[in-house]
């Protein structure tokens, strides 16, 4: 006769800690301060640009799957695409870029066009657009990620 699992007293703390350990991995830590843009443009840890950049990111990534944008959307986009291109900027200096193989610089100035155009689409309201840049900017975010993470 099979026991239920949860009559099995090792099942559920093994569970929980699983649990707890894959969302302690899956955690980004915020980053050190909440920097301007020009004190992100002279930061040269990759990690920390990484932490400014995710959550930075974080309010608008998966906007691209809501039904319509608002107002506070748009005005929350145009926030964070200059500090997305600022971000782009620092990957790209010679500082950061220059301890990683080719291709990085190519990746780092193709998420600074897409938010870019994601600040001028939010600026103009022009959802199709905002949609499309972020789209984007999460593709540019994922090559990079499987390329040189």
């Amino acid at each position: 006769m099979k026991r239920p699992v949860s009559s099995n007293p090792k099942i559920i703390p093994t569970v929980a800690l699983a649990l707890a350990t894959s969302l302690a991995v899956a955690c980004v830590p915020k980053p050190r301060m909440e920097y301007s843009n020009q004190q992100i443009l002279h930061l040269q840890e990759t990690k920390e640009l990484m932490r400014v950049l995710y959550h930075g990111l974080r309010p608008v990534w998966k906007s691209d799957k809501k039904a319509a944008y608002t107002a506070a959307d748009f005005q929350l986009m145009a926030r964070t695409a200059p500090r997305v291109v600022a971000v782009s900027q620092a990957l790209q200096s010679r500082k950061v870029a220059g301890r990683y193989r080719p291709g990085f610089v190519r990746r780092a100035a193709e998420l600074g066009r897409h938010a870019a155009a994601l600040g001028e689409a939010a600026t103009a309201r022009m959802e199709p657009r905002a949609r499309r840049a972020i789209k984007m900017m999460n593709a540019a975010c994922g090559a990079c990620h499987k390329r040189f993470k």
